[in-house]
């Protein structure tokens, strides 16, 4: 049986056998469609699971974005962080819990700052300072890599503001304490991607796990 054009039916119809929709479209929605025990068909609009936002004694999954850092910001790190989480809203805060680092060495120069860290923290519109705004901290970062590197980077116990309400509303970022250079007895004059110099860190991927507290 085929019809052309739109039939509505108020009867209660039974199906014994499998059932086909074509054509379908995609749709925003969250709400899915579930078969109770007697064989009905009824839609759910929570049985997809939790999402990344969670409050007093809710359940919530990890949600995980990632970030391609372009080589001019690797270079420009340590002046102009970058955003990995943007704001997560009003009375929300973006919580990581982990990072992944595939870290594309460029060339043959190898990064000799030993005060370049690395830190993942919340928008302060400036770098990130450890033990005020950081979740996230990797001592000496690349310091002495020869080679492509892949960090694991974890939240821990640690003071990341001081005040209840700072990074509330705030992107989640990543940026350096200091800027890469190759050559510690010419810092000055073998900055990463400074003028003509070779560039220590080429296009490299974040991937960073988080959830969203509400404090609402």
């Amino acid at each position: 049986m085929k019809w052309i054009g739109q039939h509505i039916w108020d009867f209660i119809s039974r199906f014994r056998n499998d059932v086909y929709f074509e054509n379908t479209t995609t749709s925003s929605e969250t709400n899915i469609l579930v078969v109770d025990s007697d064989g009905k068909l009824t839609r759910n609009p929570s049985a997809g699971g939790p999402d990344e936002v969670v409050g007093d004694n809710e359940t919530h999954a990890l949600k995980v974005k990632k970030t391609t850092i372009s080589e001019a910001q690797w270079d420009a790190l340590y002046t102009t962080p970058v955003q990995l989480v943007p704001q997560p809203g009003a009375n929300k805060i973006v919580v990581p819990v982990s990072c992944m680092l595939f870290i594309d060495k460029k060339g043959a120069e190898i990064q000799k700052n030993s005060l370049c860290h690395l830190n993942v923290h919340w928008n302060t519109g400036s770098v990130g300072v450890y033990y005020l705004d950081t979740y996230m901290h990797f001592r000496r970062f690349m310091y002495n890599e020869p080679t492509d590197v892949t960090y694991s980077l974890q939240s821990w116990d640690v003071e990341v503001g001081q005040s209840l309400t700072s990074m509330i509303d705030k992107a989640l970022m990543v940026s350096i304490s200091s800027r890469m250079f190759y050559d510690s007895s010419n810092p000055t004059g073998t900055y990463s991607g400074d003028g003509s110099n070779a560039s220590i860190i080429t296009d490299s991927d974040i991937y960073v796990s988080y959830y969203i507290l509400d404090v609402s």
